[in-house]
């Protein structure tokens, strides 16, 4: 039986984190729609409010991403 080469062993961690990393996106996401069921409004994780104000963000956190000129009168 060949012997396993190590970029089956880093192939197979990385596997493993992003399995990791979707099963607790997919617990967080559960969670949110539970709070919102019962009418709580859940607040924005603190890894992803740095993000909303990043510079290097081309758009706006909200609003529409190209805003409409004022209304000639």
């Amino acid at each position: 039986m060949a012997a396993r080469s190590p970029q089956t062993f880093a192939k197979r961690a990385r596997e493993q984190a992003v399995k990791e990393k979707r099963e607790l996106k997919r617990q967080r996401k559960a969670e949110a729609a539970a709070m919102k069921a019962e009418g709580i409004e859940p607040e924005t994780p603190e890894h992803d409010a740095d993000n909303l104000n990043d510079p290097r963000n081309t758009s706006p956190a909200t609003g529409p991403a190209d805003p409409l000129p004022p209304a000639a009168e």
